[in-house]
């Protein structure tokens, strides 16, 4: 008989005993062929999306809290973008939407085109128009103390079409790999409807665009800064509200004289020596902090006050007032904290209505026809605000009722959008220390960053490697269990081979290439199974599991260098545990 011949008879013989060992070669292959591809997968998919929610985009300009000209793109190779969060309304469910305002996509006005992701989890409710609303603030940016971040604003569009992945339908500025809402409108519908018009905060280019190409477009009259010289006096102020705290630093740098200007809401003036409700307390009143006033510098403990509110209190020169108000902490938590000042002056009502750089333009506040009529997120209680404070709103609006120093209170006050209302400086020669990155402006290049993210992220070959590495070990050394009783039931076999002149090498020569067929065989049904075995934990990542990965669920990649890499291995451990084993029989006593 045939060598050939006396293994496959033979594995035929003992199939009992090498069908167990094929199971756990395919257990152990289709661990590792599947953590394998498993990992090839999820980058594979990860850099997927990337490419999904970049596009073609090589350079990212975004204004982070504030808004540039539209006229700043005349110069570049580039598109501007009006970026906004907003809620689609259908059938009474709002869904919360990613809104951009574009004109490269030929939207009219009146109409919209949505993402895949939005058009099916609405095409249940078969829409032919989406009602879209939007913030109403405006240039101030929304969390800005004062400010609601109630959406008072909407537009009623015809839903004109699904704009594809391949389209750019997925277009997403977060390193993040879920799938977003995206709703496209045409840019100027848009900028109108916020009123603010011809502005954008968000610029895309195909193209790299330098650090120094765009500063040389650039300039702070793009980014809402106003300037205005008046009686040699060079007024700055923001359509913003809030002037960011680096470009105040710098202009003091370069001016110390420079004279800061925070307009605020109090909670209240009062007399120490007066209870609260008394005719001794002037509730939500705006005040403002200077570093000088008329020319004169305030101490940290002044506070003056026109003669409206020094007769409301019914105080003089010298005596205490207090002033309370809220505060921002940590995760916006409002706090309210109070202050002693001393009165060191008191004016005319009249000298701080006329000056206008005193105040600032808080919407929902400021543009009302009444106290009562506020809309705030602070929690103002109506209840205190009295005949007079009325009167006093109707006839001098938000004119404040008392001056005090930049020094005490604006470390106070002071946010992340901004540190002044208003600053008055030298001349306008100081603005030109002014860049770009003062005003919040980021210039991202997304394209490297996000392929260095999908690929620097969680490993999860590795992960699913040692997730299944004691299922691995279990299944290689349970092959020593079917084959060692194998080779008990084949103890008087092996005595009949020695016997008739088999020598030991030739006995382990005939068991080791039994052993082949049956690893190589089972390898291969291991990698199929690997295959299900990497779509079901794909399955699960997308869904079960969708936490830890957040994304919208993943594609198999399957990769022949992976998929050979998993199988290689797994017939190479598994050989060379077999192959250990049958060398020992010698050692055994059934051999002799």
């Amino acid at each position: 008989m045939k060598f050939q011949s006396l293994i496959f008879r033979n594995i035929s013989r003992y199939k009992p005993f090498y069908r167990l060992i094929a199971i756990a070669v395919v257990v152990a292959v289709a661990v590792i062929t599947g953590s394998l591809a498993v990992g090839d997968s999820v980058r594979n998919t990860l850099r997927k999306r990337v490419e999904e929610r970049l596009g073609k985009t090589e350079t990212i300009i975004f204004s982070r809290y504030s808004y540039l000209d539209d006229t700043i793109i005349e110069e570049m190779d580039a598109r501007g973008v009006l970026l906004s969060n907003g809620f689609v309304s259908i059938s009474g469910k709002l869904i919360p939407v990613t809104v951009w305002g574009m004109d490269n996509l030929e939207i009219e006005q009146g109409k919209t085109k949505i993402n895949t992701a939005l058009y099916n989890e609405i095409k249940s409710l078969q829409p032919k128009e989406i009602v879209l609303r939007l913030p109403a603030s405006g240039m101030i940016p929304l969390g800005t103390m004062f400010v609601t971040d109630t959406y008072t604003t909407s537009l009623r569009l015809e839903l004109e079409s699904v704009i594809s992945v391949e389209q750019g339908g997925n277009l997403n500025l977060k390193n993040e790999q879920t799938i977003p809402f995206n709703i496209f409108v045409n840019r100027e519908e848009l900028s109108e409807n916020l009123n603010i018009k011809g502005k954008i905060n968000l610029i895309l280019s195909n193209h790299i665009i330098s650090i120094d190409e765009f500063a040389s477009s650039w300039n702070y009259t793009m980014s809402e800064l106003n300037v205005k010289t008046e009686n040699q006096t060079t007024t700055v102020t923001s359509n913003r509200i809030f002037i960011q705290e680096k470009i105040v630093e710098t202009l003091c740098q370069q001016y110390p004289e420079s004279n800061r200007i925070f307009n605020y809401l109090s909670n209240s003036l009062h007399s120490p020596f007066s209870i609260l409700h008394s005719p001794f307390n002037l509730p939500y009143s705006f005040i403002t902090a200077v570093d000088f006033y008329k020319g004169e510098k305030l101490h940290p403990a002044d506070i003056i006050l026109s003669d409206y509110a020094a007769k409301r209190l019914n105080v003089k020169l010298n005596d205490s007032v207090s002033v309370s108000y809220f505060v921002s902490r940590q995760f916006k938590t409002l706090v309210e904290d109070s202050v002693l000042l001393k009165v060191v002056k008191i004016v005319p009502i009249e000298d701080l209505q006329s000056n206008k750089n005193l105040t600032a333009d808080f919407p929902g506040l400021s543009n009302v026809e009444r106290c009562t009529d506020w809309n705030s997120d602070l929690p103002i209680n109506m209840s205190l605000i009295t005949k007079e404070d009325e009167d006093y709103w109707e006839k001098y609006k938000n004119t404040p009722k008392a001056i005090v120093s930049y020094s005490t209170f604006a470390p106070r006050w002071k946010n992340a959008f901004g540190s002044a209302t208003a600053l008055q400086i030298e001349d306008t020669d100081l603005l030109q220390k002014l860049t770009f990155e003062m005003f919040d402006i980021q210039i991202i290049y997304p394209h490297e960053a996000g392929i260095v993210a999908a690929k620097s992220g969680v490993d999860f070959s590795t992960l699913f490697l040692f997730l299944g590495f004691f299922i691995i070990i279990s299944a290689l050394m349970l092959m020593l269990v079917p084959l060692s009783e194998m080779l008990f039931h084949r103890k008087n076999e092996i005595v009949l081979l020695k016997a008739i002149g088999f020598p030991n090498k030739r006995i382990v020569k005939l068991l080791w290439h039994e052993s082949i067929p049956v690893v190589c065989f089972s390898a291969i049904m291991g990698v199929i199974s690997g295959l299900a075995y990497t779509f079901l934990v794909l399955f699960l990542l997308g869904n079960v599991w969708k936490g830890a990965t957040h994304t919208e669920g993943f594609s198999i990649y399957p990769n022949f260098t992976t998929i050979a890499m998993g199988m290689i291995s797994g017939i190479v451990f598994s050989l060379l545990i077999l192959y250990f084993r049958i060398r020992r029989i010698k050692n055994d006593v059934f051999f002799g």
